[in-house]
């Protein structure tokens, strides 16, 4: 019975104990549970009971005799035990929540160092990230300011290039203006000699012909009146001419030295014994005279008979002499002109044979008819001769 009521008691003690409320809760603020006097009454309790409280083991073999007294030490025991559970109950939770507290203050600052190093590692992570970004942004920009700085030199070198090409072109055309002045210069130069030394060639062609004009002169004067006249006869029956302009054509047949059946056969062909005729390339006169040829044979007036008929007998001795005789190179270039029979390789070109035909066809039939003449002449003299002869004997 008395283990039962014990028994009870300690259940009772028990769930009261470990149903019992925390003073506090906050461990900032509870109190700090005396230890050491808990520890004290603790082991009063084990000299007063011979059993620890905590086996709670009483001698059931007691008397009934000692029951008050039995009764009074499960009293006391009951009474300290609850008071030392209590307490180390009290102490038990105090360190459980100490050691909760340090679990928490202990958590929160390795969290918070946790969250620090994060903070740290975060700010570190943008320091560099703003640190990369500023290198790349340099980096980009020392790209650009190369890529400004490159292209500023090609464009220079562009400029330079185009500056150096137009000064060459500037050069160039500079040194053509000086080559084409030097030509000019040269060809006025050569123009300038070429008319000097015509012009020295023409004076020197005037003083011999003055020289010989007065060669001539001074040998009629020397010859005499006889002997000029016996000359002057026999030139006349050479270069006797009959029809118009006879006496023209024989005067410059003698000066000059050309055929006067020649001249005869020219100025058919080219006027037809026509002084006013002009054709459309501006020439005039019997023989047809340029105005250019005029003044290079000294004819002063193309529309004179006598002074045309002397230029163009002129013209004919040279074109004659030139060609070393022949009368054909000399017809064409006297109608075509020098230059077209050189440039044709010093051939009569192909529309002027048909002049050339027609002047030589009729000196050639003048030629037949004074050869008649003279075969008759030299008949009749011989006839003469044989009468004369046999009137002697």
């Amino acid at each position: 019975m008395v283990k039962i009521v014990i028994w009870a008691f300690v259940i009772i003690a028990l769930s009261a104990c470990s149903h019992t409320p925390y003073v506090n809760q906050n461990p900032v603020v509870s109190k700090k549970v005396d230890l050491t006097a808990i520890d004290q009454k603790v082991a009063k309790l084990d000299k007063i009971v011979p059993n620890k409280p905590a086996s709670l083991k009483t001698d059931v073999s007691l008397s009934s005799k000692n029951f008050e007294t039995q009764k009074f030490i499960t009293k006391l025991e009951s009474d300290e035990l609850t008071e030392a559970k209590r307490k180390w109950n009290e102490r038990h939770i105090a360190v459980e929540r100490e050691r909760e507290q340090r679990k928490k203050a202990e958590k929160k600052r390795r969290l918070e160092i946790a969250r620090n190093k994060a903070e740290k590692k975060r700010r570190l992570e943008i320091a560099r990230n703003k640190a990369e970004k500023k290198r790349r942004l340099k980096i980009a920009r020392n790209k650009a300011e190369k890529k400004r700085r490159l292209e500023i030199a090609r464009n220079k070198a562009e400029k330079k290039r185009r500056l150096k090409i137009a000064r060459n072109k500037a050069e160039k055309k500079r040194r053509l203006k000086i080559a084409r002045n030097k030509a000019e210069k040269k060809r006025r130069l050569k123009i300038a000699r070429n008319k000097a030394k015509k012009k020295r060639r023409l004076k020197i062609a005037r003083n011999k012909a003055k020289k010989k004009r007065r060669l001539k002169i001074a040998r009629k004067k020397r010859l005499g009146k006889k002997r000029y006249k016996i000359a002057r006869s026999r030139s006349s029956k050479y270069y006797k001419v009959n029809g118009l302009y006879g006496k023209q054509i024989a005067r410059a047949a003698r000066r000059t030295g050309v055929d006067p059946r020649l001249l005869r056969s020219v100025i058919k062909a080219e006027s037809n014994f026509n002084a006013r005729a002009r054709s459309s390339a501006g020439a005039v006169g019997l023989m047809q005279l340029m105005p250019a040829t005029a003044r290079r044979f000294g004819v002063k007036n193309r529309r004179n008979a006598g002074s045309n008929i002397m230029g163009g007998a002129r013209y004919l001795r040279y074109l004659l002499k030139r060609y070393r005789g022949n009368k054909r190179l000399a017809m064409a270039a006297y109608n075509a002109g020098e230059g077209r029979v050189r440039r044709n390789g010093g051939k009569v070109p192909s529309y002027t044979k048909r002049y050339v035909n027609k002047v030589l066809r009729g000196y050639h039939r003048s030629s037949k008819k004074k050869r008649r003449s003279s075969k008759k002449k030299r008949r009749s003299s011989k006839k003469k001769r044989r009468s004369s002869k046999k009137k002697r004997k």
